[in-house]
């Protein structure tokens, strides 16, 4: 069976007033994903701020392409540290300190300008619902008016979890079944898709890391 290319999104916030974003910035960029990094299965991550951050509850937002989904069940992912001497908290449990909504993607179609490379300056991204699965009727419903992305994906969920907590556990709704990605060099000045019901949100970029080129 071919590899099933995915995005790992994760969409975070701060809880304890003991961490302050710049000690959870410096968790996630020193140590957080230098740890990822060391598995097989990630190369490159994208993190991202909200560009309305006193609107939305969770104002971060980090990207990990993945050349196959079914990495993600494997043991590997699973023992990526979630402890740090870095972190404020006796037990070192950075879930103690910031919640975080976890989801895996698998992508069900890219669209790109030619001959771009390296991330855009900002993202918007559009959970939605749709009865059709159609990549291209997808495309249509949920990319936003206006401008045109330099980048954009379309993909469908395949799971999702709240921190690490078991299913009956976690206290969030499941996200709707799919997902639009677009960057753009700008934020576009409309915003609304033509899906019915959907949830849109911007974010933009704080940094890059690793293999910056690739296409997710």
């Amino acid at each position: 069976m071919s590899p099933t290319p995915a995005i790992l999104f994760v969409n975070s916030k701060i809880t304890s007033d003991t961490l302050t974003p710049e000690v959870f910035r410096e968790w996630y960029e020193s140590v957080h994903i230098p740890d990822i990094f060391v598995t097989s299965g990630i190369k490159s991550a994208f993190r991202y701020q909200s560009t309305t951050p006193d609107k939305v509850e969770r104002p971060f937002l980090a990207l990990y392409p993945i050349k196959d989904i079914e990495w993600l069940s494997s043991d590997e992912f699973k023992s990526i540290p979630v402890h740090s001497d870095l972190l404020p908290n006796e037990s070192k449990a950075i879930f103690e300190l910031a919640d975080f909504d976890t989801r895996y993607y698998e992508t069900l179609d890219t669209k790109t300008e030619s001959g771009r490379q390296g991330p855009a300056k900002v993202v918007v991204v559009v959970q939605f619902d749709s009865s059709s699965e159609d990549p291209a009727k997808l495309f249509d419903a949920s990319t936003p008016g206006g401008k045109t992305p330099v980048r954009s994906r379309v993909l469908k969920l395949n799971f999702s979890r709240q921190n690490r907590l078991a299913e009956g556990e976690r206290q969030i709704s499941k996200p709707p079944a799919y997902l639009g990605i677009y960057e753009y060099d700008e934020l576009p000045e409309k915003l609304q898709p033509s899906a019915q019901g959907a949830i849109v949100k911007s974010f933009k970029l704080l940094k890059a890391f690793g293999n910056t080129n690739v296409v997710f």
